[in-house]
């Protein structure tokens, strides 16, 4: 596969937080006309948070739903976004995850997993649904990642997801 990725920031004092976009087109090689991604059910883009963000954090999402769970506290959630609220190094932060409207089987299934440590990842359930990728048929992928000093609330990470979404689409 061929991955051509791009990571781009926003600024402006509007935002209230620090905001990236992580977009990939993924490509089958030459020699290739198709070829599956598939993998675990935790495969996508991914943020594995720093050790003192492991304890005591809060997942939260643009539905407010649970998910299915796959094992233990791992879980697999659609929504549009997710984030996580924790303390890094003593201090509140609140980290979110952005699934672009375009991409393919939006909205995103948002892993998430608390023990035995952190992590995020917006997936695109390959590891029941693989994805068949073709030659000449490129698939374009964009995120959204934005990370708050402080404890970020559903209104305000929902605000930045369409702010981001404006912007974005520029």
């Amino acid at each position: 596969m061929i991955e051509q990725r791009t990571i781009g920031e926003y600024r402006g004092a509007d935002l209230g937080a620090t905001l990236i976009e992580w977009r990939s087109l993924l490509k089958t090689p030459p020699e290739k006309e198709s070829i599956e991604l598939t993998g675990h059910h935790y495969f996508g883009l991914g943020v594995r948070f720093v050790e003192s963000m492991d304890r005591d954090g809060r997942f939260f999402n643009s539905d407010d739903r649970q998910g299915e769970v796959v094992r233990g506290d791992e879980r697999l959630t659609p929504a549009k976004w997710c984030a996580y609220s924790a303390k890094a190094d003593g201090k509140p932060v609140t980290v979110a995850m952005f699934d672009h409207p375009s991409n393919l089987r939006h909205p995103a299934l948002m892993f998430t997993m608390s023990k035995a440590f952190a992590y995020l990842s917006a997936t695109m359930n390959a590891w029941k649904e693989p994805i068949e990728l073709k030659s000449g048929r490129p698939l374009d992928l964009r995120y959204g990642v934005a990370v708050w000093d402080g404890e970020a609330d559903k209104a305000a990470v929902e605000r930045l997801y369409k702010r981001w979404l404006e912007i974005s689409d520029k």
